[in-house]
C-alpha cells in the first residue's frame, strides 16, 4: 500500500515481467478523462515493444501527421520499472516517465508524470492537470 513502512516491501505491486512484448495504441487522454483522437497514422504505427533485457523500441508517427505521410520515427530505448513507474530514455534524446496503472497481460495503461528532452534544459515533473493518460492493447 502506498502507506506502508515495512523496510521489506520491495515487490513491486504490478508484475512488470508482463510488460515484455509488443504495445499497440489504443486511446490516449487528457488527465480529466477526455479522448485525444488518434490520427490514421498514429492508430497504423504508435507502438512500444518490450524485450527482456530491458530495451525496447518505440514507433511513432510524427504527432498529428494523416493520409500517407506519417513520419514514422523508430527510437532505440532502455526502460526500468520501480514502483509502478516506467522509465522511458533514448540515449542522448529524451527520458519519459510514466506512472503504470494497469498492466494485465493484454492490457497496458501509462500516465505521463515527467519529461526531458535534450535542448529543452532540464526535466520537469509534469502538472497533474496536464497528465495524459495512454492505453494499448498487447499484440504479441
Amino acid at each position: 500500500s502506498l502507506l506502508s513502512c515495512s523496510s521489506d516491501d520491495s515487490s513491486d505491486s504490478i508484475n512488470s515481467s508482463l510488460l515484455i512484448g509488443k504495445w499497440d495504441l489504443k486511446s490516449v487522454k487528457e488527465a480529466d478523462g477526455t479522448p485525444i483522437p488518434l490520427t490514421n497514422c498514429e492508430e497504423l504505427y504508435n507502438s512500444e515493444e518490450f524485450f527482456s533485457n530491458n530495451t525496447s523500441i518505440g514507433i511513432w508517427a510524427e504527432p498529428g501527421a494523416t493520409g500517407s505521410n506519417c513520419g514514422v520515427q523508430t527510437f532505440n530505448e532502455t526502460y526500468t520499472v520501480t514502483n509502478n513507474i516506467l522509465s522511458l530514455k533514448e540515449a542522448g534524446s529524451y527520458e519519459f516517465r510514466y506512472v503504470i496503472t494497469e498492466l494485465t497481460s493484454n492490457k497496458l495503461t501509462i500516465k505521463h508524470i515527467y519529461s526531458e528532452e535534450s535542448g529543452a534544459g532540464s526535466g520537469y515533473d509534469i502538472p497533474t492537470e496536464d497528465q495524459v493518460t495512454h492505453s494499448f492493447d498487447k499484440m504479441n
